[in-house]
This record gives C-alpha cells, sequence and structure tokens, in this order.
C-alpha cells in the first residue's frame, strides 16, 4: 500500500489541531492546566506549519519559508513553555520569541536571504536548542515523583536529537526546503516523531498534570495546615514502617514528644491569632532542623513527635535540643507581643519487640518529667539504664 505524503501531513494536521483545541478547551475548565495549554498552543502552530507543508509539497519560495519557520520556532518555544510550567518557573517573552527573531533578523545578512539551505538548518537549530532547553526543564523537575515527567522528557530529548540531525542534514543538502524529503528517506521519521511529540506529548502533559493534582490532594489529606507536618494518623503509620526497617535491620530508633508549654495562656493572653502563629513557627523550625529521613507529626493541639531512625538516643536528645532552642529564640516576640513561648520534650528509644505506641508512651512519661521539672528541657526515658545524660536543661 502506497502511503501519500501530502494526505498523511493533512491527516497529521486535522488530528493535531483537535488535540490542540480540546487543551485549550481543558485550560478553560481547570485553570491548573497552564502547562498543557502551553502544549496546545504548540500544536495549533504545528498543525498549521503541517498544512502549508502539505498543500505546498514543500518550501519552494522565501515567504513560505519564513511564514512555516515563524510557526515552527513559535510551536518550539510553547513546548519549551509547557516544560517550564510543569515546574512553575517563569517564561520570559525574551527566551519565547528568541528563536522567531533570531531567524527572522538572520534574513538581513545575504547569504542567508539568498540561501534556503541555511534558511532551513537555523531552523533545525532553534528547533533544537529549545527542545533540549524543555527536556532539561523536565530533567530538573526530577525530584517531583510524577511518572508522566519521563517519557515527555525521552519525547523532547527524541525531537531535540532529530532537529539536530536536521541541521547536519540540512546544511550539507541532504535535504531540500523546495520539496519535502520522501518518507523513504531516512530523514523521513520526522513525520512521524512530529506526531508522536504533539498527540503522544498532549497525552503525557494531562496525565502530569493530573498526577500532580493527585499529589496535591493526597497531600493535604497527610499534612496538618496550619503547621505543615504531618497529620497524626500520618504520622503514625509513617513511623511504624520506619520502627520496622530500622528494628529488622538492628538499627537504633528515637523517638521525640514535644509539648508546647503553657500554650492555653497564650491563646487567652495574645489570642488564638498569635496562638496559631506560635504553631505554625513550631512546624517551620521542626522543618528546618530535622533532616531528610526523620519525621515529624502533629500529635494533638499543641503536641508533636519527631522519630529519628538509625540515630542514637544521644543524637537525637541533641536535635530536640536544638529544636527546643530555636523555638525559644523564634517566639519571644510573636510581631509586637512579649510571648516568650517553650517548649518541652522527652525521648525514647525503641527495642527489639516494641511498637510505636510503647515507645511513644516511654517518650510521654519523659515528656510529663520535663514539664513536672519546670518545663523549657527535653528529658530522656527513665525506663531502662542508658549511657549519656538523661536531660538538657535551657536556662533563659
Amino acid at each position: 500500500m502506497h502511503l501519500d505524503l501530502p494526505t498523511l501531513l493533512v491527516a497529521d494536521s486535522f488530528v493535531t489541531t483537535l488535540v490542540g483545541t480540546l487543551l485549550l478547551v481543558a485550560r478553560l475548565y481547570n485553570r491548573a492546566v497552564r502547562a498543557a495549554a502551553w502544549w496546545g498552543i504548540a500544536c495549533l502552530f504545528v498543525a498549521v506549519a503541517t498544512a502549508i507543508l502539505a498543500i505546498k509539497n514543500g518550501l519552494p519560495d522565501l515567504a513560505s519559508r519564513a511564514v512555516v519557520a515563524t510557526l515552527l520556532n513559535v510551536a518550539s518555544a510553547s513546548y519549551w513553555a509547557a516544560a517550564r510550567e510543569t515546574r512553575h518557573a517563569i517564561v520570559r517573552p525574551t527566551a519565547f520569541l528568541a528563536g522567531s527573531v533570531l531567524w527572522i533578523a538572520a534574513l538581513a545578512v545575504p547569504e542567508f536571504h539568498q540561501s534556503a539551505q541555511l534558511q532551513m538548518s537555523l531552523l533545525w537549530a532553534c528547533g533544537a536548542a529549545y527542545s533540549f532547553s524543555a527536556a532539561f526543564e523536565m530533567w530538573r523537575g526530577r525530584d517531583e515523583n510524577l511518572k508522566a515527567r519521563w517519557p515527555l522528557f525521552g519525547l523532547l530529548f527524541l525531537d531535540a536529537t532529530l532537529n539536530a540531525a536536521g541541521v547536519v542534514y540540512g546544511f550539507f543538502g541532504e535535504i531540500s526546503a523546495e520539496v519535502l524529503p520522501p518518507l523513504t528517506n531516512p530523514f523521513g521519521v520526522i513525520y512521524f516523531e512530529a506526531f508522536l511529540l504533539t498527540v503522544g506529548g498532549a497525552f503525557f502533559i494531562m496525565a502530569l498534570v493530573f498526577d500532580r493534582e493527585t499529589v496535591g490532594l493526597r497531600t493535604a489529606a497527610n499534612i496538618d495546615g496550619l503547621t505543615g507536618v504531618a497529620r497524626r494518623d500520618t504520622f503514625m503509620a509513617d513511623a511504624a514502617n520506619s520502627l520496622e526497617k530500622c528494628l529488622r535491620a538492628r538499627q537504633p530508633w528515637s523517638l521525640v514528644a514535644f509539648d508546647l508549654d503553657h500554650f492555653k495562656s497564650v491563646n487567652d493572653s495574645h489570642g488564638h491569632a498569635v496562638g496559631d502563629q506560635v504553631l505554625r513557627r513550631f512546624g517551620e523550625i521542626v522543618r528546618g532542623v530535622l533532616r531528610e529521613r526523620d519525621l515529624i507529626g502533629r500529635i494533638g493541639g499543641e503536641e508533636f513527635a519527631a522519630v529519628f531512625p538509625d540515630t542514637s538516643p544521644g543524637v537525637a536528645l541533641a536535635i530536640g535540643d536544638r529544636i527546643r532552642m530555636a523555638f525559644a529564640m523564634a517566639c519571644r516576640y510573636v510581631g509586637d507581643r512579649a510571648v516568650n513561648a517553650t517548649v518541652s520534650a522527652g525521648l525514647a528509644s525503641a527495642e527489639p519487640g516494641e511498637t510505636v505506641d510503647d515507645v511513644l508512651k516511654a517518650a510521654d512519661e519523659a515528656l510529663y518529667r520535663a514539664k513536672s521539672r519546670g518545663r523549657n528541657r527535653i528529658e530522656r526515658e527513665g525506663r531502662r539504664d542508658a549511657a549519656g545524660p538523661t536531660n538538657i536543661v535551657h536556662v533563659a
């Protein structure tokens, strides 16, 4: 069966137009899909350029080359903008328009103006630069664990590679601007790759957007909105997993229970707005001190617990005291009010066969002892003999 190239391009143009339109419509209904909207814009520009190529069966004159070059440069820039948007990064107009402006400005050079070969090579070079940049943006956002990111990275990197090959093909005259390369030409794969990028990329960009929304909802359900630390149920589940791993590996596992001192008096004396700010500051301080492998959760109103896996009691005691001192310093004043909020803490470490509830109970007992001995201090559990200090006291 003979595949007619102009017919294939018309079909590609129609499908790409449909996909781009659907992405823009999705943007109207969900303002969070900005990256998908950029991808939709790219699809529409590619669709128009493809239609022109199908009608003219190439780019026989400078006018058609200028129009298609502008359309494809804007499309490439839109792919890059979509990739930037996945990281919530700013899309700067100068970078967005750089490809189009460069190509048009190059026409002022006589050699470029008269050479279709150089014109097409520069077009491929701009496309390669944008696609490589877009792939790099996807790579930079890899810390956000979204599965759809990697197919997009692959499609953009493939497009960049083929565009770079186009520069070489065009510069050495292997392909002509005046006539489209046939499907039998090794470079004919570009027709299928361009279609895969627009349509397949549209699918993955929407998948990435919805994955992010799902992660956001899951995070909102698991994170305490005021303090930014884990809710009790989430913390207890994560702590149980952490404890199981450490006990299996025969590694130490420590837990510190925190309770803000006289918190009811803070609310009564300064108002709940100040009390909320105190809680918020505690969450910020703990998140700033804890290491990546540590856990922190809000157990009750002003009660918190932190887990230190693979950490000796002595080290956990020192970290807990850093938190206590940093909090006392940060809450001397809240706004123009002298609040002088402090926190007491109790530390316990796990032994074989114990559960998180067992260790938390021991830490609570140590915390109660810290409260009874004057507050603003951290005490270590007294249920077993342990080397090292049993408490650290802060003197205001």
